[in-house]
């Protein structure tokens, strides 16, 4: 009887812990919404954040009557793109 009684404490022992262990590595994160928009802010642009620089415009030639280039000029574009405001002169 005492082999029997060892027997399901180990046993319980043994699924317990494996019961734990699962659970720890099944745990899901759930973040909000304003964690969710840090996280892709942060991986946007670390390397290249330069307060001249805005997303979603792109920088074009101003060309003169003889279409010469006599500056650039920023436009909306898309997502993604940026535009250099200190070349952004002359138009």
């Amino acid at each position: 009887m005492k082999k029997i009684y060892k027997y399901m404490v180990v046993t319980t022992i043994i699924v317990a812990a494996g019961m734990i262990t699962y659970n720890t590595q099944v745990e899901k994160i759930h973040l909000s919404s304003i964690a969710l928009e840090n996280v892709e802010a942060l991986a946007r642009g670390e390397s290249g954040s330069d307060p001249n620089i805005s997303y979603n415009r792109r920088l074009i030639d101003c060309y003169n009557e003889y279409h010469q280039i006599i500056g650039h000029r920023c436009v909306d574009s898309y997502p993604g793109d940026e535009c250099d405001l200190r070349q952004a002169k002359g138009c």
